[in-house]
């Protein structure tokens, strides 16, 4: 439960940091119609006043589970998530199964970075380089924004403490996977993610752009990070939220992300209204994309005087 503005939310926990929300359920439930809609008048009840139940960014199935949020409440399709189930060894993978022309050029790029120097894979084993490429990926991530006309989301220091502080949770059942690629020192992409019951979530890339850029770091990293998955037999490489192009030459499978809103009073309506409106004629992937087009254009006129002074 929290306050927007002049409304009360509930809705599920994790905020931005949460690309997955969704219930807990026990093992291997029973839940038909007749029993969710039971259990879901329960829950109802239970819940504290609000003006709208908001339960955003929940996944098509949890695990091999079909969601019955999604499956029996009437859900809106936001976006989509992709993972490549993990099978065979990486070599027919990477020979037989990725693109001929990624193969090459992620060969080209190598063979340049190696002329420059000595390009090194690194997957932190201390706290200290843990933070390192944490306090990297937060300046990669923010000049991307900037460069892009995106929301800056680690503008607030209470997001940026958020990575900052994951090296020092201790869970035995989460392996935090901090993985840098880096040439004569200089960390040129990041990743920061985890592992849990043998998946590995693929979170928070990053990389420099620049001069960098015509050597695809972030995409160096991804094989690396592939490759890994494959050696240490993990089950499942998940990319999760997003339509990224990129990913649809590394998964095999893709799943719905559904929001479920439900208003309680006047005020809730009206809420859920606007936000249906910006998601529909504001926030669209055409304007989004030309707003990015527009404040990159201006940031490189600025960037050209600023240079000729």
């Amino acid at each position: 439960k929290r306050k927007s503005n002049f409304i009360v939310l509930v809705e599920y926990i994790g905020g931005i940091h949460a690309d997955y929300k969704a219930p807990i359920f026990a093992k291997e439930p029973k839940i038909d119609r007749q029993n969710f809609y039971i259990l879901w008048k329960n829950v109802k009840a239970k819940l504290p006043h609000h003006d709208l139940l908001m339960l955003n960014d929940q996944p098509e199935k949890i695990g091999d589970l079909i969601n019955p949020f999604v499956k029996y409440l009437r859900v809106k399709l936001k976006t989509t998530a992709s993972h490549h189930n993990i099978e065979g060894d990486w070599n027919n993978f990477y020979n037989e199964k990725l693109k001929k022309r990624i193969r090459l050029d992620s060969k080209r790029c190598i063979r340049n970075l190696e002329k420059i120097g000595k390009l090194k894979f690194k997957v932190s084993k201390k706290i200290t380089e843990s933070v390192e490429i944490i306090e990297k990926m937060i300046q990669q991530k923010r000049k991307r924004y900037k460069e892009t006309g995106l929301s800056d989301l680690l503008s607030q220091s209470e997001n940026r403490d958020f990575y900052l502080s994951l090296p020092y949770v201790e869970n035995s059942s989460i392996n935090f996977h901090f993985s840098s690629l880096s040439i004569n020192k200089i960390i040129i992409a990041t990743h920061v993610g985890f592992i849990f019951n043998n998946c590995f979530y693929y979170l928070m890339p990053a990389n420099e752009f620049g001069d960098w850029k015509k050597f695809s770091p972030g995409r160096l990293l991804l094989e690396k990070l592939f490759e890994q998955s494959f050696m240490e037999k993990n089950d499942v490489f998940d990319f999760t939220v997003g339509g990224e192009s990129y990913k649809q030459y590394w998964c095999n499978q893709t799943i719905g992300i559904y929001n479920y809103n439900k208003a309680a009073t006047i005020k809730g309506h009206l809420y859920s209204l606007i936000e249906i409106f910006k998601r529909k004629f504001i926030y669209t992937e055409f304007n989004i994309n030309f707003i990015r087009k527009i404040r990159k254009y201006i940031h490189g006129l600025l960037k050209k005087n600023i240079e000729k002074f």
